[in-house]
């Protein structure tokens, strides 16, 4: 079972299709989901929990999986 992290109450991607942080492989870098990050709340708190997880797919706080790994490096 996922912990509950408050800040994810507050999320702009909330109530959103998932399928929009997680795309298909090879579909690109979704920029509807960057979009609707960009504009939120708890940004900096979901990139940190991609981070610190970490998660191996999708978009999280505004930081897609490519990018992510740029960083790792």
């Amino acid at each position: 079972m996922i912990p509950h992290e408050p800040w994810r109450d507050e999320a702009a991607c909330k109530g959103h299709p998932t399928e929009w942080w997680f795309p298909e492989q090879g579909a690109g870098v979704p920029r509807r989901a960057l979009a609707i990050c960009h504009a939120c709340p708890v940004k900096t708190d979901c990139a940190e929990h991609a981070r610190t997880t970490p998660e191996l797919f999708g978009v999280w706080g505004g930081v897609h999986l490519g990018l992510r790994r740029r960083w790792e490096r």
